[in-house]
């Protein structure tokens, strides 16, 4: 895979999985907008019964602060990807690998505690939409 297309995958996987994952999850702060959240809510949570829900005021909370914190995760890969990857590939490659794994232990151990293993599964989707490209970006290829 050429650069171009691995750097094309990356921001398509910040882009649409992380900032957009992030407005989505925000929109559960409030109950008018929680239909999409309450969708992925309720799958993370096997099964799709339509049972589990971000009601609770603090739940709301929480989801206003981890889609604002996606958000900012998602445009600092942006700014990774197409700022310097094309400079320094092997440093890019080294920070982004290193969030993505530790978001993945954290994200995943507390999905796992709070009985939402589907949400481990879906992590482990979206971990391999970055390391994929992530392994195709080498240096000798930068424009």
């Amino acid at each position: 895979m050429p650069n171009s297309k691995a750097i094309s995958a990356l921001k398509f996987a910040t882009s649409a999985l992380i900032i957009a994952g992030g407005v989505v999850l925000m929109l559960a702060s409030h109950p008018l907008s929680a239909f999409l959240p309450n969708l992925f809510i309720d799958l993370a949570f096997l099964p799709f019964d339509g049972i589990e829900k971000a009601t609770e005021p603090a739940a709301r909370l929480l989801a206003a602060l981890a889609g604002g914190a996606l958000v900012g995760f998602g445009i600092t890969f942006w700014l990774i990807i197409t700022q310097l990857m094309p400079r320094e590939p092997e440093l890019a490659k080294s920070i982004m690998t290193t969030s993505l794994l530790c978001w993945l232990a954290i994200d995943s151990s507390g999905s796992a505690l709070a009985g939402a293993w589907f949400n481990v599964v879906m992590n482990l989707a979206i971990l391999a939409c970055f390391l994929v490209p992530l392994q195709f970006v080498k240096r000798d290829q930068m424009v």
